[in-house]
């Protein structure tokens, strides 16, 4: 993260250094340089793309885009967009494999709980479930269980097994539960990111994230909370989902305790 272009002259300079005792050599093609202060626009990518033409020529084929992907991750104002994107579209033909086969409501659920679900189970460490998984989740499920579309709402999928039905994993308590687990055993410093970024956003000694609203601890233009702030959220049970939180709820209190538990903290929080 750097501050203005001409940072990037010294930045150079420094990779040419690098390049000549490491012998590895940053490939421009593979870079994504990504606008955080001011809305992308294709004129901003353009003056952007003529900049590094005339001041750093061995990076002008440097991709100026509104978001990259980072370890797995879309960061950048415009992430959300993207955030999901493959996982929902990898779910949903996964998941038609398994409607196509046609097997029995409980090998059906088996395989959808043990293939399907787990493939949102890296990003949602970090990123809120999409608006959509309600609708995207139900869809999917009719056709697993092969019932007419509007049969059952959304949560009684999740009822079946009280009533001797097989057993459906709920994806958007799924995702939330991994969250509170990788808040409480994996990235554990965010309490430290959340501190800062709610001091910056609400002192008004910082003009820049002065005034953006209230709660809001992040420019307009992005589309996303920090990844440390919805963390918190998680921490604080204010999901967003009523059951998850209630989940979320009796594992804090329950590892507060102190008491050692036989089962994983996302499983707690699930169950």
């Amino acid at each position: 993260v750097f501050p203005t272009l001409s940072r990037l002259v010294e930045i150079e300079i420094l990779f040419c250094t690098m390049a000549m005792i490491s012998g590895l050599v940053l490939q421009p093609k593979k870079c994504v340089l990504i606008p955080t202060s001011i809305e992308y626009t294709q004129a901003l990518a353009d003056d952007i793309q003529g900049w590094l033409k005339c001041n750093i020529p061995a990076w002008c084929d440097i991709t100026v885009a509104s978001c990259g992907k980072y370890l797995g991750f879309y960061v950048g104002p415009q992430s959300l967009k993207y955030q999901w994107a493959a996982p929902i579209t990898k779910f949903t033909a996964r998941a038609a494999y398994v409607g196509a086969a046609r097997a029995g409501p409980l090998v059906s659920s088996h395989q959808y709980n043990t293939t399907c679900v787990p493939i949102f189970s890296y990003i949602s460490q970090l990123v809120p479930p999409p608006r959509d998984m309600h609708n995207v989740e139900r869809k999917v499920l009719t056709r697993i269980l092969h019932i007419p579309t509007g049969s059952l709402d959304g949560n009684s999928f999740f009822d079946l097994k009280r009533f001797n039905g097989p057993k459906v994993r709920c994806v958007r308590s799924t995702m939330h539960a991994t969250a509170l687990r990788s808040a409480i055993h994996t990235c554990t410093t965010w309490a430290h990111w959340a501190t800062i970024l709610t001091k910056v956003a609400m002192d008004d000694g910082y003009a820049t994230l002065h005034c953006l609203g209230k709660d809001r601890v992040h420019p307009k233009l992005w589309c996303a909370p920090p990844m440390s702030m919805y963390l918190a959220s998680v921490m604080s049970a204010e999901s967003g989902n009523p059951l998850a939180d209630i989940g979320i709820e009796r594992t804090i209190a329950e590892l507060s305790c102190g008491k050692p538990s036989s089962i994983s903290t996302q499983k707690l929080a699930y169950e």
